[in-house]
């Protein structure tokens, strides 16, 4: 019967280390859905005359122009877009008090998708779904990992600078350093792999909604 509780008793704290680490990420998820629910929510004040954002990211999918561009320049544009998200992500994370712009840069991926998706929706109309399937989910879904991954990973890392600032505490900042740029090595290489599926599909697909 002892050995029984023993058993018992080991396995929960194994269970709530994994439950710990994995609800940081599912924050984040949250975070990027808060974004993407209120950016859609504020598409429907932009006016069909207003030159913006959305209406230059509905001409560069959407358009003879985007058909003739060549491959290359449209990833590089989709990448640099994520790439800059990232790189915020990784500054904040080497600043002690990085966690509230760590969490902005979740929030403003969201929008960003959001504002994107909701853009597309009352332009198009019913074929906005198709159009968003085609063009924004399969990239919104790679790249808001990346993000995700890339976050997790600043906000521990500005916990351990800001633990690091105390004498009493003793961390190998620079061991952890090389683990946390290889992990956002990871997350530019999830980038990239995104630019290549939404250029593909921009190629692919833009002919089939042509004005």
């Amino acid at each position: 019967m002892k050995r029984k509780r023993m058993g018992h008793s080991a396995r929960v704290p194994a269970s709530k280390g994994s439950s710990k680490l994995f609800l940081p990420y599912l924050g984040l998820a949250v975070l990027i859905l808060a974004g993407v629910m209120v950016g859609a929510l504020l598409a429907p004040g932009k006016t069909p005359g207003e030159t913006s954002g959305l209406q230059l990211l509905s001409q560069e999918l959407l358009s003879k122009a985007a058909a003739s561009q060549g491959f290359l320049d449209l990833f590089c544009s989709s990448f640099f877009s994520t790439a800059v998200l990232l790189c915020a992500a990784f500054l904040f994370g080497l600043w002690a008090v990085g966690v509230v712009g760590v969490v902005l840069v979740a929030l403003f991926k969201g929008a960003g998708i959001g504002l994107s998706m909701g853009y597309i929706y009352i332009h198009y109309g019913v074929s906005g779904f198709m159009i968003c399937a085609l063009f924004i989910l399969p990239w919104a879904l790679v790249t808001s990992f990346a993000i995700v991954v890339a976050c997790r990973e600043g906000l521990s890392f500005s916990v351990c600078i800001a633990r690091a600032i105390s004498p009493a505490e003793s961390t190998h900042l620079w061991q952890l350093f090389r683990l946390y740029a290889m992990r956002f090595v990871v997350c530019f290489g999830l980038a990239a792999l995104a630019a290549l599926i939404e250029a593909g599909s921009t190629i692919a697909f833009s002919a089939l909604f042509l004005s």
